[in-house]
């Protein structure tokens, strides 16, 4: 019987608006009575996914930034965390100018980024860059620096470094960076087009849903894992059901055990009721 449920956030519990549907919201209630775990297995920071965790009253911790840190809900603090040296995300830092690309730099709570030229705005896609956009992007966590120095200032250390750039230098970055000869860096450039994505290495999804396996004493074969991108295949892999939105990548479909509807078809709760009998 499954009990344990891990969930992407974007583009698996919300519609292709960025909303929660009221069906979704219900499943995760009747999870609850039933006593299904639900956890928030997401590339979020906690900032952005607390209000996601709150809305659904859920208070276990949550695997953040692809399962580079966990956040513990319930007593507000930072768990497993897999921080860089501040002296190889600076260095990382220093790449990034010297080829003059857009920057972001993450201490698990928020997004610190440098957008050296208009043209670079591009890279902020989340953003719609009007009043209200910035507003809703300083809620979300975001801030903005004035220089790439700014971001080798930031506290808390560094979970995250990315990079976008144009298709013509990724990969000149991209050896830039490993002529460098950092032994403890992960260079991830197959999330997103134009994106490279540095962390500390072992950083997955599925090493924060192997962590909480083990606190909540349920083995992987009792769980299900549902979500939509890349960044989702370790997790789907490593659960006993690992779940494909209707709407998912098709390297994402072909690694999961099953494909549900999409994102705005009601998908997330079909999934639900067929593996949790609710």
């Amino acid at each position: 019987m499954n009990k344990l449920l891990f969930t992407d956030i974007d583009g698996t519990l919300t519609d292709s608006n960025g909303k929660i549907p009221e069906k979704n919201i219900n499943v995760i209630n009747r999870l609850a009575e039933k006593g299904v775990k639900t956890v928030l297995c997401t590339g979020r920071n906690i900032t952005k996914a607390l209000p996601v965790a709150r809305k659904l009253n859920i208070n276990l911790p949550m695997v953040c930034i692809d399962g580079i840190l966990l956040y513990d809900v319930k007593n507000k603090r930072t768990i497993h965390g897999m921080l860089m040296e501040n002296d190889e995300a600076k260095e990382l830092i220093n790449i990034a100018e010297k080829f003059g690309v857009f920057a972001e730099a993450s201490n698990g709570y928020k997004y610190y980024k440098h957008i050296h030229s208009k043209e670079l705005m591009k890279f902020d896609f989340f953003n719609s860059h009007t009043p209200f956009g910035y507003f809703k992007s300083y809620l979300g966590g975001i801030r903005y620096t004035n220089s790439f120095n700014d971001l080798k200032k930031i506290s808390g250390g560094y979970y995250q470094v990315t990079i976008g750039c144009d298709k013509n230098i990724k990969n000149e970055i991209i050896e830039e960076i490993k002529s460098k000869g950092f032994e403890n860096i992960d260079i991830r450039d197959n999330l997103w087009d134009g994106y490279i994505f540095l962390n500390r290495k072992g950083a997955d999804k599925s090493r924060g849903i192997d962590i909480l396996c083990r606190e909540f004493g349920i083995p992987p074969d009792e769980t299900v894992s549902i979500g939509d991108d890349l960044n989702d295949l370790g997790m789907l892999e490593f659960c006993g059901t690992g779940v494909a939105m209707g709407n998912a990548a098709d390297k994402v479909k072909k690694a999961a055990d099953f494909v549900t509807l999409t994102n705005d078809k009601n998908g997330f709760a079909a999934a639900c009721e067929r593996f949790f009998d609710i």
